[in-house]
């Protein structure tokens, strides 16, 4: 069923866009992740705590910078005005638990979203497979977060590929660092904490809405 292609997907494929963790923390995010979705009734925020407490999950390259100018806030002279030394530390210390819990969220929001895209996709292909799905009639549509989709996804949204093969292509890019360029991918999940989807919709209708 669709939460065992999600179980697999994430034992095989999770956390392979995770970067500065060891291969033994990958594979703890892919447990933790993969039994979360297996329980069913654990909440994303429950499975991000138990990430959080991976030995070496630490800071990614971007999180890491906004902790350093944390910390620069921290021991300005003017914010430490009156505070120890080991008061300093503390706040340094609690400052890093809280981007650590940042990631762990990020990384269990992600991992989720792109296991469930990845699952919906693999059953697709599978019903194509078996007969139960006309490929001919059918395509896969990109459904951007409604009122919340990046400039990236947001030019996604709506674009189509075959279930079995090609790439969705967006419309050139109307903002940010993107700007006009055509960003290309198999499915949603380009980028943290992207909330995009996968849906399957007749030809016939969209060439209806076309009309």
């Amino acid at each position: 069923g669709f939460l065992g292609r999600v179980v697999e997907w994430i034992q095989k494929e999770g956390a392979q866009l995770v970067t500065a963790v060891t291969e033994e923390t990958r594979a703890g995010i892919r447990s933790i992740l993969a039994n979360a979705a297996g329980e069913g009734d654990v909440s994303l925020r429950a499975a991000a705590q138990r990430l959080a407490k991976l030995p070496k999950l630490g800071l990614s390259r971007d999180l890491a910078l906004n902790f350093s100018r944390d910390v620069a806030r921290i021991i300005d002279p003017v914010n430490s005005s009156g505070w120890s030394g080991s008061q300093i530390q503390f706040a340094i210390d609690q400052k890093y638990k809280r981007w650590v819990n940042y990631r762990a969220r990020r990384i269990a929001s992600t991992e989720a979203t792109n296991a469930a895209n990845a699952a919906v996709d693999l059953l697709l292909r599978e019903a194509v497979a078996a007969g139960e799905l006309d490929d001919e009639e059918y395509e896969l549509r990109w459904v951007a977060r409604y009122g919340a989709a990046c400039p990236r996804c947001a030019a996604l949204h709506d674009a189509r590929r075959p279930i079995k093969g090609g790439v969705f292509v967006s419309k050139p890019v109307a903002s940010g660092t993107y700007k006009g360029q055509r960003i290309s991918a198999v499915r949603p999940g380009i980028h943290p904490w992207c909330g995009c989807a996968l849906q399957s919709i007749a030809k016939k209708v969209l060439q209806k809405e076309a009309a």
